[in-house]
């Protein structure tokens, strides 16, 4: 799983997330995790490749 996050990490930095946003990212679903019983892996991949689909939809929308 941590090879999959890592890539995910990577894709978001290609797409123009910054550091701090994809760390504002995984923060986001940590808190999520804390309020609900699912694992934290899954919460966590699961949120980074929603925002990289909404990073490459943005990208392929405006790079015209």
């Amino acid at each position: 799983m941590e090879q999959r996050t890592d890539e995910l990490y990577k894709r978001l930095s290609f797409l123009g997330y910054c550091q701090f946003q994809i760390k504002n990212i995984v923060h986001e679903a940590l808190d999520i995790v804390n309020n609900e019983e699912t694992r934290f892996d899954e919460r966590v991949v699961d949120a980074l490749e929603k925002y990289e689909k909404l990073g490459y939809d943005y990208m392929l929308t405006y790079s015209k």
